[in-house]
């Protein structure tokens, strides 16, 4: 549909908490997932970066991530993180961070 701009590391709408899918038939909920392939796309096009693109790094507030790694395409509609560690790894192709190639502990 669209390809958006990507929100960069710092900006505060990173840090607000996104919103749960009750329908996923919603025009918006629908706009947004061919939004975040296209964009998602246009990247690994352009930059040959980024595995996956989560709604809010294109200014989404939504909980929906898409993925494209590997050989395979899916979307992820409202992820939970159910289990933490203590392991920490630094991801090199964050979309939200391409002036910043060396990552963040995370």
């Amino acid at each position: 549909m669209a390809v958006r701009e990507v929100l960069q590391f710092g900006n505060p709408l990173l840090r607000e908490t996104a919103t749960g899918i009750r329908e996923v038939q919603d025009p918006a909920v629908q706009r947004t997932t061919r939004d975040l392939e296209d964009t998602l796309l246009d990247l690994q096009r352009l930059h040959g970066m980024g595995g996956g693109l989560a709604a809010p790094q294109i200014g989404s507030s939504m909980r929906i991530v898409f993925v494209n790694t590997r050989g395979r395409t899916f979307f992820l509609l409202n992820p939970e993180i159910f289990e933490r560690s203590d392991e920490m790894f630094l991801p090199l192709d964050d979309p939200s961070r391409r002036d910043a190639r060396t990552g963040a502990r995370r």
